[in-house]
């Protein structure tokens, strides 16, 4: 997203899309991709990367950490679902 400032100069506004691995990192504590979200105007993560995070919560000696994690996660970031329609949507970018 771009909005221009009361300045009328350009700032970018960052939206992120995370992966397992960028999720498992802010959870980890990452300060510098906490700090970089921080700065987002939005961040989604992926169905598919929840079932990832619940999966590995499940198998994990501390996973009601993880869970509680996981579910404070759900209830600030917006969750992108995937089905047929999306996968389809993969063609068009081919394209």
């Amino acid at each position: 997203m771009v909005v221009l400032n009361h300045y009328r100069r350009l700032i970018l506004m960052p939206e992120y899309l995370l992966d397992t691995n960028a999720v498992s990192a802010q959870m980890k504590g990452d300060q510098v991709l906490i700090t970089l979200l921080d700065t987002a105007t939005k961040v989604a993560i992926p169905s598919i990367v929840i079932g990832e995070l619940l999966y590995g919560a499940a198998i994990a000696q501390r996973g009601q950490v993880y869970l509680n994690q996981i579910e404070s996660l759900i209830a600030t970031k917006s969750i992108l679902s995937c089905d047929v329609e999306t996968s389809n949507g993969q063609i068009d970018l081919a394209q």
